[in-house]
C-alpha cells in the first residue's frame, strides 16, 4: 500500500477514535444527568408520600377527636360546641379557618406562591377577609419563620427537616 495513502487512513481513523471519544463523553454526562434526575424525581416522590401519609394520620387523629362522645350532642343531633343559632333560628358554625392557615395549606399544595396567588387564594376561602389582613399575616409568618421570601413578592413555606410534618 501507499505510506500516503495509509498515513491519510490513519489520521482518518484518529479523528474518528477522537469523535467517538467525544460522543461517548457527551453520553455518559447525559446518562449521569438523568440519574441525578431520577434520583432527584424519586427523593421529591418519598417526600410526597411521607406528606401524605403524616397528613391523613393528621386527619384520622383529628377526626378521631372531633368524633361526638355521648353528652356533647343535644336532642337535635347538633353539635352543641361552635354552633349558635343565627337570625333564621339555624345553627351555623362560627369556627373560621385563620388567615395563617389558608396561606400555609395552598403553599403546602403549592410550593411558592405570589402574593397575588396568595391573596386571591384567601379571597377564595375566606371573603370576609380585607387584602391588608393577608398582608400582615404573610409579614407576620415571614418574621416568625414561618414563611421565607425567596424573590420580592414570592413567598414559600420554611420546612425544618427536624420539624414534624403534623402540628
Amino acid at each position: 500500500m501507499n505510506p500516503k495513502r495509509l498515513r491519510l487512513w490513519a489520521a482518518e481513523l484518529a479523528q474518528l477514535a477522537v469523535d467517538d471519544a467525544e460522543v461517548l463523553s457527551r453520553a455518559t454526562l447525559e446518562r449521569q444527568t438523568r440519574e441525578d434526575a431520577l434520583r432527584l424525581a424519586q427523593q421529591h416522590e418519598e417526600l410526597a408520600a411521607r406528606k401524605a401519609e403524616a397528613s391523613s394520620g393528621a386527619l384520622e387523629s383529628a377526626q378521631r377527636w372531633m368524633s361526638p362522645r355521648s353528652g356533647d350532642r343535644d336532642t337535635t343531633g347538633d353539635s352543641r360546641e361552635g354552633a349558635q343559632p343565627s337570625s333564621d333560628g339555624a345553627k351555623t358554625s362560627t369556627s373560621k379557618v385563620s388567615v395563617a392557615a389558608v396561606i400555609k395549606g395552598y403553599l403546602r399544595v403549592k410550593a411558592e406562591a405570589t402574593y397575588a396567588e396568595i391573596k386571591g387564594e384567601v379571597a377564595r376561602v375566606r371573603p370576609d377577609v380585607k387584602a391588608q389582613n393577608c398582608a400582615r399575616d404573610l409579614n407576620r409568618m415571614v418574621k416568625r419563620g414561618v414563611l421565607t421570601r425567596p424573590r420580592t413578592g414570592s413567598y414559600k413555606l420554611v420546612v425544618k427537616e427536624s420539624d414534624p410534618m403534623t402540628p
